[in-house]
């Protein structure tokens, strides 16, 4: 989803998240710019052209072994596991393994100690570590942090745990506020939908 890719990179600007200096390195000129160079739909579009077929007839020629990373405690795993138990990723020649480090806390722990450290070969995640990460976290003399997305797994959300008395943002003005890492798409959702609210968020 490019447009929605767009946005949040728009916003994490607004928020001043990306370290200018990386991002003048980076060479993107505009948020358009990134998000085209970071997401390809040639796998999706591949899929959609084969889903009718039977595994084994896509299968590789020769079998590739993929080193998979993921989060820990992240019900948006469970099409990869339930695919990876029933071996359809060995019926098409695919062997996973799990990755050093896995399960990873969250999407910025998964980009800087996996696949900065190139201990990941695919991993599911949030879109914002990705995209701020890939500016943040990289050495651009070796550009080692250069990811892209390939696929959205989760488009419906994730409950939010509040307690009783809060019923809505405005709620919140003078509260603390918890979420799994900074930079994590739990961080910047709240952002944006505190600055939709007028509440203003301190650290």
């Amino acid at each position: 989803n490019i447009p929605g890719t767009e946005k949040f990179i728009s916003k994490i600007m607004d928020f001043n998240i990306f370290d200018s200096g990386k991002w003048n390195q980076s060479g993107y000129v505009n948020a358009s710019d990134y998000a085209n160079n970071l997401i390809t739909n040639r796998y999706v579009n591949w899929a959609l052209q084969n889903r009718e077929k039977d595994l084994k007839s896509i299968a590789l020629k020769e079998p590739a072994t993929v080193r998979y990373g993921y989060l820990v405690n992240d019900v948006h795993e469970l099409p990869f596991y339930i695919g990876w138990q029933k071996g359809w990723f060995t019926d098409v020649g695919i062997n996973i393994t799990l990755s050093e480090g896995t399960p990873f806390q969250n999407g910025a722990f998964q980009m800087q100690k996996g696949f900065k450290t190139n201990a990941v070969d695919i991993g599911s995640l949030g879109i914002p570590p990705v995209i701020i990460h890939r500016i943040n976290s990289n050495d651009f003399a070796i550009d080692d942090a250069r990811v892209g997305v390939i696929s959205g797994m989760n488009n419906e959300g994730s409950v939010i745990v509040v307690a009783n008395n809060i019923t809505s943002l405005a709620d919140l003005k003078g509260k603390t506020v918890g979420f799994p890492g900074p930079g994590t798409i739990q961080h910047v959702l709240f952002l944006m939908a505190a600055e939709e609210a007028g509440v203003k968020v301190s650290y």
